[in-house]
């Protein structure tokens, strides 16, 4: 592939995660949320540590006066996962980020339920995860990016070249907030941030 604007050969489309800044905008967000947390588990799959997004949000961390400490399985099993998670809570973080993988999504009710039964407050990468009892989460907008696709698909049935498409990245971002995980957590979520929800469960 030359290039996301120009892609050359027989591939276009829209990509699957957002990009490193958006990543980092994850701890920001939970820092901005529980301005007392100073160690972060980061869930995570084994390889992720090489994520350019990995990389810069270790790098901001400093600045935001937090720790994250990584917390990898090697695959998004059942019994993975909670061997994961009793690992995690034996870290014992203020919070926890919980990467943006598909495989977690997949699993997004076992690992719900097991941060639920943490205690421990949770950022996540899809706002399915809020819905189902998590704290706070920032991704792109999955809807959105459906409809992306839909027009890439009537636009080369109408003859146009793969090659000519640029690969499209997420531009839009949802910011989901449950406030009766809050509550129940004893977290206050700041007004500006309340503010900037774009989803807030109550």
């Amino acid at each position: 592939m030359a290039s996301l604007a120009r892609p050359d050969g027989n591939i276009t489309g829209i990509t699957g995660a957002i990009g490193p800044e958006q990543v980092v905008k994850r701890p920001q967000l939970l820092k901005e949320l529980i301005p007392s947390a100073s160690r972060v588990a980061r869930f995570l799959m084994q390889g992720d540590e090489q994520n350019p997004g990995r990389r810069l949000s270790q790098e901001a961390a400093p600045q935001l006066g937090i720790t994250l400490v990584d917390v990898p399985i090697s695959k998004a099993t059942e019994p993975e996962l909670r061997r994961g998670f009793d690992a995690l809570v034996q870290a014992r973080p203020d919070a926890v980020y919980v990467a943006q993988r598909a495989e977690f999504y997949g699993q997004r009710q076992l690992i719900a339920e097991l941060v639920e039964k943490s205690r421990l407050p949770a950022i996540f990468g899809h706002n399915a995860f809020v819905h189902l009892g998590g704290l706070i989460s920032y991704s792109d907008d999955v809807l959105e990016n459906f409809r992306k696709i839909a027009g890439y698909v009537d636009r080369i049935l109408k003859g146009a070249k793969p090659a000519d498409l640029p690969i499209d990245q997420p531009a839009k971002f949802i910011l989901a907030i449950n406030l009766k995980t809050a509550a129940a957590l004893g977290v206050t979520v700041p007004p500006p941030l309340l503010a900037r929800a774009n989803e807030v469960i109550e």
